[in-house]
């Protein structure tokens, strides 16, 4: 009877640890999903932003709050090519470079530098240099951006 107690005893104790074990790797196994699903629905919401903003004209930038670290938004108040100056939101202007790389858009359309003027609104990736010069490598004509909404952006701290 003694052995009979401690061998169940001990296949009941090998039992519980491997529905234990199970346990925690369903757990694990939740755990990535969650994980995964998360980051795929921040994913989402970035392509999502990003095609409604440059693909489709109808939308207007200045809603998807676009980050000024690596560019520019605002309106064109001078033109001397390859350079131009962008007025940006609190009346901060920054000096724009163009290169023979610079990809010149208007909606999907392509154009020329000859095709930008004061006035145009606009949006510019790019790069800045220690003089505070932008080399840009996108420049995009988009409809205008009512100041009221430029004053919403947020800034960059």
């Amino acid at each position: 009877m003694d052995t009979r107690t401690s061998f169940s005893s001990r296949v009941i104790i090998c039992i519980l640890y491997g529905i234990g074990a199970f346990i925690i790797i369903l757990a694990v196994f939740q755990l990535g999903i969650f994980i995964g699903y998360h980051k795929a629905s921040v994913a989402y919401q970035r392509g999502r932003a990003y095609y409604q903003a440059f693909n489709n004209p109808r939308y207007n930038i200045a809603q998807q709050y676009f980050p000024s670290a690596n560019g520019a938004v605002g309106t064109i108040t001078s033109i001397n090519l390859p350079t131009f100056i962008v007025e940006g939101r609190d009346n901060i202007e920054t000096t724009i470079r163009l290169s023979s790389t610079t990809a010149l858009r208007k909606f999907r359309d392509v154009i020329t530098p000859t095709d930008l003027h004061i006035n145009d609104h606009v949006i510019v990736i790019g790069s800045s240099d220690e003089a505070g010069v932008m080399h840009a490598r996108l420049v995009r004509i988009v409809p205008g951006i009512a100041s009221s909404t430029m004053a919403r952006m947020p800034h960059n701290q």
